[in-house]
C-alpha cells in the first residue's frame, strides 16, 4: 500500500503490516509508540484508547448519505495481539458501537448501523433515523436500509463485481 493511499484512506484494514496501521495511527494524529501498540496486550488502557480513536477516525470516513455496519468498522480496525481474528470478528462490533456511542459530536455515529441494515434499538434511535433520512438514506416500511444502495464502500473493500454479459 503507498503513502497516498494511507493519507487517502487514514484507517488500514486489520491485514495491513504493523509498519502501516503505524503510519495510519500518525496520519489520525495519534501518538504510537511501544506502550501505545493496539498488538500489545500489556497495554491495555493506552490500547483501548488507540482503538477507540481508530474506531472514531473510520466513523469520519463515512460519507453523508452512506452508512456502515458496526462490524464492517472493526474490520479496518487491527485486532489485538494475542487476540485470533474469529474472536476478534465475534465481539469487535460491539466495541464499535461502545465507542461509537461515546463519540464526540464531529463523529457522523448517525451512519453506523446493525449488519441488517436496521438502526439498533435504543434510547436515541428516532434521532438517528431523523439525521439518516436528512442525508437522504431512505429506509423501507419494515424500518430497513438498502445497504446495496446505501451502504459505504471504505477504499480497502473489494468493489462488487458486475455481472459477466
Amino acid at each position: 500500500m503507498q503513502i497516498a493511499a494511507l493519507k487517502a484512506a487514514t484507517v488500514v484494514p486489520i491485514s495491513a503490516p504493523k509498519h502501516q496501521r503505524k503510519l495510519s495511527a500518525v496520519l489520525l494524529g495519534m501518538k504510537y509508540s511501544a506502550r501505545f501498540d493496539p498488538d500489545d496486550a500489556g497495554a491495555s488502557g493506552a490500547a483501548r484508547k488507540l482503538r477507540q480513536l481508530e474506531t472514531l477516525g473510520a466513523g469520519r470516513q463515512i460519507p453523508p448519505g452512506k452508512v456502515a455496519s458496526y462490524g464492517q468498522i472493526a474490520l479496518l480496525i487491527p485486532p489485538p495481539m494475542g487476540v485470533d481474528f474469529d474472536s476478534y470478528k465475534a465481539f469487535a462490533p460491539r466495541w464499535v458501537g461502545g465507542a461509537m456511542a461515546a463519540c464526540p459530536d464531529d463523529v457522523p455515529w448517525q451512519r453506523v448501523i446493525n449488519s441488517q441494515g436496521r438502526i439498533s434499538e435504543r434510547p436515541g434511535a428516532e434521532r438517528q433515523r431523523m439525521l439518516l433520512e436528512e442525508e437522504g438514506v431512505q429506509f423501507n416500511q419494515g424500518g430497513r436500509i438498502d445497504l446495496k444502495i446505501f451502504g459505504w464502500q471504505s477504499s480497502f473493500e473489494e468493489p462488487e463485481q458486475p455481472p459477466l454479459l
